[in-house]
């Protein structure tokens, strides 16, 4: 093959594997909730009852926007760290039990929506990320959350509402995080 053609057939080839995904996808009547943009930075696999993130988003290096909310994915694995180019992910609504502390890896991510999991620890590296800004962890099974996040001055919106988190840490957090959005749920001892 000529050289100067490769870059050519790699867009061509670029492509080629949206359109094979999407093709993919209507036979699998799954095409109603894929939504890939035309230059491949923005992918949603929004209700697709995914139960783990496909290979070919985990390697892609071009996705900056991810929307897998209302799946069945149990984990986050250390391959999403691969992602170099994410900014915004969304996996709410879904199974989550783990994420990997290789999320962290990701410098340009600026957004992440956990709610409505079943998640019960977060790494401490997460709410650390230089460039993160809005973290939501809106309904999980969150007892505590590392104060060391409040030394991150660009994490600026925390969600941590029906979490089971006591009052006394609430407190603390939300002097830490003075002049920021934090935002907590009353807890209640409801009959237990």
């Amino acid at each position: 093959m000529c050289p100067r053609l490769f870059p050519y057939w790699k867009k061509v080839l670029s492509k080629a594997k949206v359109l094979l995904v999407l093709l993919l996808a209507s036979l699998t009547s799954l095409a109603g909730h894929w939504r890939i943009s035309p230059d491949s930075s923005s992918v949603s696999c929004r209700r697709c009852a995914l139960t783990r993130i496909p290979a070919w988003v985990l390697s892609s290096k071009k996705i900056q926007h991810l929307d897998l909310s209302s799946n069945r994915i149990d984990s986050l694995p250390a391959s999403i760290s691969g992602m170099v180019a994410l900014q915004y992910i969304n996996v709410r609504n879904n199974r989550l039990e783990y994420v990997s502390p290789s999320l962290a890896g990701l410098r340009a991510l600026q957004e992440i929506r956990f709610g409505k999991n079943r998640l019960a620890w977060i790494p401490s590296e997460i709410g650390r990320m230089p460039s993160l800004q809005k973290l939501d962890l809106w309904h999980n099974q969150l007892s505590s959350v590392d104060t060391s996040w409040a030394g991150n001055k660009n994490l600026s919106w925390l969600d941590l509402r029906l979490n089971i988190i006591d009052t006394p840490q609430q407190e603390k957090l939300k002097k830490l995080f003075r002049g920021r959005h934090i935002y907590f749920s009353k807890n209640c001892n409801c009959g237990g």
